[in-house]
């Protein structure tokens, strides 16, 4: 692919398959690495261009030059969305995974500045900018003032200085007594507290819970059966035995509370259809 220019450095995005180059003549042109075919070009920088770079859905490419400008170019309608003007000149920017953030870093400045996307906030119509139009101008924060000799020695002294403790009162009277600063809902019961606690007191101490087994033993086989061979005989009882809940039993119910298989039953029944 010839580009009949000398080429800067170029920007890849591996996700869209794009790359943006930045050639010698202050131009960007996009290319399509599939197809080998230039997609969109860029002109408008007046200086060499130190860096740009694609937003994570490529649509969006920001670049920067010594001019002191970054502009914003709208890769699907190729038109120049935004155009800013810097104090000093760029040397590097980065967008956010998401677009929400940008980083840039400006010659003689050792700190990166951030800036938010306005779209994310605020209803603004990304409209192209017009020929005539001149650059926002964007002032870099102002750093922060260091601490002088002064301010340290001040501080020195403030943390020298000891807090004084608190000293309690003594007592006005020895008729009178000191309470301390609580509500009267933490101090007011104290007088009847062995009452509270004999009223609280469990009339039957706790009673530890039958331990049961963690994992069940089953019965080698097709299916899934449980060995309950191991459960005590009078739990097995307690389980089995049916209670009817009559206080007078007739014949053939006091003859199925005696009946333990079945077996048993069918010969109550038996017995009862031949009478």
């Amino acid at each position: 692919l010839e580009l009949n220019s000398d080429l800067s450095f170029i920007r890849l995005n591996r996700d869209s398959g794009l790359m943006a180059v930045a050639m010698e003549n202050f131009s960007i042109r996009v290319i399509d690495i599939d197809t080998r075919v230039v997609v969109r070009q860029y002109p408008g920088h007046t200086g060499v261009i130190t860096d740009m770079c694609l937003s994570g859905d490529s649509r969006w490419l920001v670049s920067v030059s010594q001019d002191c400008t970054g502009r914003v170019w709208d890769l699907a309608t190729g038109h120049c969305l935004d155009w800013v003007q810097f104090d000093s000149a760029p040397v590097s920017v980065d967008m956010s995974p998401t677009g929400d953030m940008m980083a840039t870093s400006h010659v003689g400045d050792l700190g990166i500045y951030l800036w938010v996307n306005k779209t994310l906030y605020e209803h603004i119509t990304l409209a192209p900018i017009s020929k005539n139009s001149q650059p926002v101008k964007l002032s870099l924060p102002s750093n922060l003032a260091l601490p002088t000799d002064d301010d340290d020695t001040s501080e020195a002294k403030e943390t020298e200085e000891t807090e004084s403790e608190f000293a309690s009162p003594e007592q006005i009277s020895e008729d009178l007594i000191t309470l301390a600063n609580l509500p009267g809902s933490r101090w007011l019961n104290l007088l009847q507290l062995d009452v509270i606690k004999a009223k609280n007191k469990p009339k039957a101490p706790p009673k530890k819970p039958k331990a049961a087994p963690f994992f069940l033993p089953t019965i080698p086989g097709l299916e899934t059966k449980f060995d309950l061979s191991g459960i005590v005989q009078e739990e097995k009882d307690a389980t089995t035995n049916i209670n009817l809940g009559f206080t007078n039993l007739t014949e053939f119910g006091t003859e199925l509370s005696k009946a333990d298989s079945d077996d048993d039953y069918l010969n109550v029944i038996k017995s009862m259809l031949d009478k």
